[in-house]
C-alpha cells in the first residue's frame, strides 16, 4: 500500500499553496480577508488578519503586522487604532 504512493507528487501538492506571490496578490488577499472578517462582524485589525492569513490562506512569507496595517490604510479600511472600519453608506 505505502509503496504505491508517489513521493514526488505528494511533495509538490504539499508545497503547492506556498508558491511565491507578487506584492499585488498579497495585497488583494489581505483586502479580501479584511472584508471577509468585517462582513462577519469579527475583529479585522492587522493582528487578527495576520493570524487569519497564517491559519487559512497559508501565505509564505507572511506579511508583518505593520505591512498589513499599511495595506489597510492605503485602502482606507481602518478607523484609527480600533481595527474597525468606517465605511460610508
Amino acid at each position: 500500500m505505502w509503496k504505491d504512493l508517489d513521493q514526488e507528487q505528494m511533495a509538490e501538492e504539499e508545497h503547492a499553496c506556498s508558491l511565491a506571490r507578487s506584492p499585488e496578490d498579497v495585497e488583494a488577499i489581505v483586502v479580501m480577508a479584511w472584508w471577509e472578517r468585517h462582513n462577519r462582524n469579527q475583529p479585522c485589525g492587522a493582528e487578527a488578519l495576520r493570524m487569519r492569513l497564517q491559519a487559512f490562506y497559508h501565505l509564505k512569507p507572511l506579511p508583518s503586522t505593520r505591512a498589513i496595517g499599511r495595506i489597510l490604510a492605503r485602502h482606507g479600511l481602518t478607523y484609527c487604532r480600533t481595527g474597525r472600519c468606517r465605511v460610508e453608506p
